[in-house]
């Protein structure tokens, strides 16, 4: 049997002083805690049949030569002198196995080997007090303003003070949802180019839907990639959202976004050619684009964007990245390098500079990539492909360090938990594994059962992205600012150059969309307060600033929300002889501009509907009823007295201006009959004119001169 002599021995074997490991797969991860079955092979080699395993590994020149299954099979008969283990051989290679990259041959090298008797002598297990996640608590929420259509995309907005989630369908239903998945809002986004038109306006396109949609949050705006080939951009300051942007004519559709706030903020789109189109914002705090003065959404070309160059810079790469088009882009700002994927066996997955400063890291992996992710902080890459799960280290291309199998459909997300070391995966048969980094065993299986059927004729589908993080938590404040140190133009304003939000993968749940459902699964989490609470959804809309002396005036007559009353609320003061004081202080409120006695002012209902639908587009300025602007007219007869005269000697010389230009404008303005101004006509020319001529008897010869005059 194996001993530590064995394992103490695998240094001397390998020929060095450590090992990395280059590839690791232990068990059947389908039960989640089963061992491996490859333990009876391990436990039956020697020392000495290591010895001798290893002379087929190396068996001239000392260059490795790696084994395909037939190779390894007879050589582990031929150390142990039996056909005893040729089954546990022949598992243990097809879990171990990889692709070579020359011949395509599924083959194991000496170093695979001995990693796994390594991992297998000195295996341990994780400890959990509990499971990661709790799948007795598993909520299912339908989302009512899909309309049965499936969700694309779950966007958190986040600030210092608000938080909440914005839903988008497939076909532009978007809906405003709480940290509680309460819905606030909801409204149907325009995707077609002519929103005037008053047929496309009533009837949404079928043929246009969303493929992707992220958040800018230093501009705080939603920028939406939609299938027609064009980009909206949706300014969310408030709860009321408005669509102010929308790029059209791109040559290319896009598929994915990808957003890196700065001082320059990056914006990168992924489109169906392979290709990587980077848009470098210079302002994005004051606007993305240049803003025309109008209440309507500002459409520009893509090839007019050259003209914006104050605002942004189009940077397009001429050669494509991938073969086919491109499923999932990320930025990591540390290496200023992208990693994008497509389904394509052919540079499948490609680690790219943004300035081309080192040579990309391109993966070629049999099936092709649909979803992945990069952990900056373990420097590890986890990729879904077909019915498995592979984790890579990022700089080296041809050989995984792990692969982990057990999903029985094709896995459609992948995500690393740092706070937990595990890898979370979910297939498209609504299973979801759970699988350690330490020994790449599946933890934990959790069935889902998205209750789509229901619907008649409604299948289970995932969009490109399905784990999202719970919603941002703060505890309660005691004590509320004073509203000195509050900017009164805009109270939802914050500092955004100071806080930029971060996805809360910490949260109590985790969301997990599928079709138009989204549900949340309970995280066993240690030391989690449940005093914290959701932070509050954005206010409706802008609200001024109150001065702090009013939150303690006799004359009460203000009425506020209660989400604005935490807003403006002060504190106390408790000193009678200064709150007094204050009081005097201030001028009587006793105009009729101050009058709050609403019931005895006339209400006109239709007038007041008109000025809120303005005030909720934003644009209040377009209620207001001006006077009408007469015509201003000088008074014809000046008088002037003689004492104004002397005093103001150019009085009189204007007065005699002014007459003559009210004169000159009524005699331009009245009709006056041009007179005949005709050139004295010499004889001598006019005989030569008839000489000249050549009449007929019928000729009418007035007519004829005239001509000629």
């Amino acid at each position: 049997m194996i001993s530590n002599s064995i394992s103490k021995s695998l240094d001397g074997l390998d020929g060095s002083s450590s090992l990395t490991v280059e590839n690791y797969s232990l068990g059947d991860p389908s039960e989640g805690t089963e061992l491996n079955k490859q333990t009876k092979l391990i436990n039956a080699l020697e020392v000495a049949h290591l010895k001798d395993l290893k002379k087929y590994f190396f068996y001239y020149d000392d260059k490795e030569h790696p084994l395909n299954k037939d190779e390894f099979i007879a050589a582990i008969c031929s150390v142990t002198g039996t056909n005893l283990y040729v089954k546990e051989a022949d598992e243990f290679f097809e879990q171990v196995c990889v692709e070579d990259f020359n011949t395509k041959e599924d083959v194991i090298h000496w170093k695979q080997l001995l990693n796994e008797i390594r991992y297998s002598t000195y295996f341990f297990q994780d400890v959990w007090d509990a499971l990661p996640f709790d799948q007795n608590n598993i909520t299912m929420h339908s989302m009512s303003h899909c309309k049965h259509e499936s969700i694309v995309k779950v966007i958190s907005i986040e600030t210092e003070e608000f938080f909440c989630y914005t839903v988008f369908s497939r076909l532009g239903q978007v809906g405003v949802y709480d940290g509680r998945l309460n819905l606030l809002r909801e409204y149907v986004l325009q995707l077609s180019q002519c929103p005037d038109d008053l047929v496309r306006a009533a009837h949404r396109r079928r043929n246009i839907w969303i493929n992707d949609a992220i958040y800018l949050p230093d501009a705080q705006f939603i920028t939406i990639a939609a299938s027609d080939g064009s980009i909206h951009f949706v300014d969310t300051v408030c709860l009321v959202h408005v669509p102010t942007f929308c790029i059209t004519g791109l040559k290319t559709t896009p598929t994915c976004l990808e957003y890196c706030p700065g001082s320059s903020s990056l914006l990168f789109i992924g489109d169906d050619n392979g290709s990587i189109t980077q848009m470098e914002f210079l302002q994005p705090k004051r606007s993305l684009f240049k803003r025309d003065p109008t209440n309507k959404v500002d459409t520009y070309l893509w090839k007019d964007l050259e003209y914006q160059q104050e605002w942004v810079k189009v940077h397009t790469c001429g050669i494509s990245i991938h073969p086919d088009s491109i499923k999932h882009i990320i930025y990591c700002q540390s290496d200023e390098a992208t990693i994008s994927c497509c389904q394509d066996h052919k540079q499948s997955l490609v680690i790219k500079h943004i300035r081309d400063e080192w040579n990309p890291y391109v993966f070629h992996i049999r099936h092709g990539v649909r979803c992945f992710h990069y952990n900056a902080t373990l420097k590890l890459l986890v990729t879904g492909c077909s019915q498995k799960v592979y984790i890579w280290n990022p700089v080296v291309t041809k050989i995984y360090l792990a692969k982990l199998e057990g999903h029985k459909n094709a896995v459609v997300d992948v995500r690393i938990f740092e706070h937990f070391n595990l890898v979370i995966s979910i297939s498209k048969d609504e299973v979801l594994k759970v699988w350690s980094l330490n020994t790449y065993v599946c933890l934990q299986t959790i069935q889902f059962d998205f209750p789509v059927y229901n619907v008649l004729g409604k299948s289970v589908e995932f969009s490109a992205r399905t784990f999202y993080p719970g919603p941002i938590i703060k505890q309660p404040p005691e004590e509320q600012a004073s509203l000195k140190s509050i900017d009164a133009s805009n109270i939802t304003s914050v500092q955004t150059s100071v806080y930029m939000p971060k996805e809360n993968w910490e949260s109590e749940v985790l969301l997990i969309v599928c079709s138009n459902y989204l549900s949340t699964l309970k995280q066993n989490l240690k030391d989690y307060s449940q005093n914290h609470s959701p932070l509050p959804p954005p206010i409706e809309d802008k609200k001024p600033a109150l001065p702090s002396e009013w939150s303690f005036s006799d004359t009460d007559q203000i009425i506020t929300d209660e989400i604005d009353s935490t807003l403006i609320e002060s504190p106390k003061i408790d000193n009678n002889k200064i709150k007094n004081l204050l009081i005097e202080s201030r001028p009587p409120l006793d105009h009729e501009a101050f009058n709050l006695d609403t019931h005895k002012k006339p209400i006109n209902t239709k007038m007041k509907k008109h000025v809120d639908e303005m005030v909720k587009n934003g644009t209040p300025y377009l209620a207001m009823h001006l006077c009408t602007v007469y015509k201003l007219e000088l008074s014809k007869n000046l008088a002037l007295s003689d004492a104004t005269k002397s005093r103001f000697p150019f009085m009189e010389k204007m007065d005699e201006i002014f007459s003559d230009g009210i004169a000159y404008d009524e005699k331009v303005k009245s009709p006056v009959k041009e007179q005949n101004k005709e050139n004295p006509i010499n004889i001598k020319n006019l005989m030569e004119i008839i000489n000249k001529l050549e009449l007929d008897e019928d000729g009418d010869i007035e007519r004829i001169i005239n001509e000629f005059i």
